[in-house]
């Protein structure tokens, strides 16, 4: 089974680290680390990626490939 984990993006507030992320030439402060959580209680022999939106879109071509999202 394949499935592709999404984790949400989060709005630029005054409350966001966008300017400190950017000084400290990072993408992400916060690891999408409740996901991955889900991604470990998965079956051992599932296909799974996972995208943090806040980072990156996932393509067309991941919505192709997975069984499930």
């Amino acid at each position: 089974m394949k499935t592709l984990l999404l984790y949400p993006r989060f709005p630029k507030t005054f409350w966001s680290y966008d300017k400190f992320l950017e000084l400290a030439n990072l993408k992400a402060v916060i690891p999408p680390l409740g996901i991955i959580t889900v991604a470990a209680l998965l079956a051992e022999n599932w296909e799974i990626r996972l995208h943090d939106r806040n980072v990156e879109e996932e393509t067309n071509a991941d919505w192709e490939w997975c069984d499930i999202y």
